[in-house]
Formats: structure tokens, C-alpha cells, sequence
């Protein structure tokens, strides 16, 4: 069964579920400067693209997505980004789903966010957990690693997304939900997600950064 969550005395909320961000490695100040400028291309080149999404007879909404021509740059971006994780990045990103959020569901409207699962990174502290977390303090909301799949490692091409397992429970949250993903590729991950959180009778709204089209 899974455990309560009471955010009123569970204060390190990634520690409560078994998960620890741990710190970052150190990145040389000109290395520091040459991420902030492959995240300053990949954030100024996508193209702003709000759409709701459908998968598995699930809607989400996307913020982002790929700009065609120079797709294939933008995902190597992307790697680099996540490799390093830069509090510049992880924030920029933060604050522009923050400005979504606000103007489609207003300040308040969600009290927990909660990350899908890392997926092919072998991680507990990928993009998705750091970006939740930076969304929460942004939104005032507490940041929940409620979800948990089995880890693998290798492409997260379509094929092997159909693969991915349904994410397991780990404790029971109520109000309103926020399911945060960093890209949507087929949209298997945060539907399988959604599905989980609502057949547990939560309340959840899908939000990718990145989606397809």
C-alpha cells in the first residue's frame, strides 16, 4: 500500500520517497559559460507551440516543440543540457512553465507537482526531478516524487518508449497535481503516468516543455 504524503511535516519531500538530489559536478567557469550558451540556443530556437496532446485516450499539454530545420541540433543541445543539468537551464526552463501555468490555470491552481519517472537515463535525479523541483518553488507548490518505473538505460526512440512499464505508485497525494515531463516523443510516459495518478483517484494535469510537433 502506498504511504500517506502530508506535506505539513514531510519538509525534504525527495528524501520522504527515497530520493536525494545529490549536488552536481563542478563545471569550470568557462565550461559554466559555454552552457549557458547552448542554453540560450536551445530556449530561443524552439518553437512556442501550446497544444493539447493525446495518447492512449489521455490529453496533456505541450509548451514547445522542435523547430524542423534544425531538429537534429536542438536534441544534441538538449543532451549536453541534461548531461550538466546548469541551475541556469534547469531555471529558464522552469520559469517559462511557470508563465504557461500562471496564465492558463492562474497562481494557485495546483499544490504538488510531481515529475514522470526518469526514463532512459539510469538516474533518480534526471531533468524531469530537477525541473519539477524548480517548478515547485516557483509555483509555491510542494515538488512529489510520487512515481516510480524501472530504470533502463539506451534510446528513448518511440519503439522502445511502447516498452516502457506503467509507473508505480509511491505514496497517496491529493489536491490538485501538476505531471511534469521535460519532452514528449510519442507521449507514452506522461499518458501511462496520467493513468496511474487518475486511477488512483488524484486529480492530475499533464505538462510537457517539448512535444513533437
Amino acid at each position: 500500500m502506498a504511504k500517506p504524503f502530508n506535506p505539513a511535516t514531510e519538509m525534504d519531500l525527495f528524501a520522504y520517497n527515497g530520493v536525494h538530489l545529490p549536488e552536481l559536478p563542478a563545471v569550470e567557469e568557462e565550461s559554466l559559460g559555454e552552457l549557458n550558451v547552448v542554453a540560450d540556443f536551445l530556449c530561443s530556437t524552439l518553437v512556442r507551440r501550446v497544444a493539447i496532446r493525446e495518447r492512449g485516450g489521455l490529453s496533456y499539454v505541450q509548451t514547445a516543440a522542435w523547430r524542423e530545420p534544425i531538429k537534429e541540433y536542438q536534441i544534441r543541445a538538449l543532451r549536453i543540457l541534461k548531461s550538466y543539468m546548469p541551475r541556469r537551464f534547469v531555471d529558464l526552463v522552469a520559469s517559462d512553465l511557470a508563465d504557461d501555468i500562471k496564465k492558463i490555470h492562474g497562481d494557485t491552481a495546483f499544490n504538488v507537482i510531481v515529475p514522470v519517472p526518469c526514463g532512459n537515463s539510469g538516474r533518480d535525479d534526471c531533468f524531469s526531478v530537477r525541473l519539477a523541483v524548480a517548478l515547485g518553488a516557483k509555483l509555491n507548490a510542494a515538488s512529489v516524487h510520487a512515481l516510480s518505473a524501472k530504470r533502463s538505460r539506451g534510446s528513448s526512440h518511440p519503439s522502445h518508449n511502447r516498452k516502457w512499464p506503467h509507473p508505480t505508485l509511491n505514496c497517496q497525494i491529493s489536491g490538485k497535481v501538476l505531471l511534469i515531463d521535460d519532452v514528449a516523443t510519442s507521449g507514452t510516459h506522461i499518458s501511462r503516468s496520467l493513468q496511474v495518478l487518475r486511477g488512483a483517484g488524484i486529480d492530475a494535469f499533464g505538462l510537457v516543455w517539448i512535444g513533437t510537433k
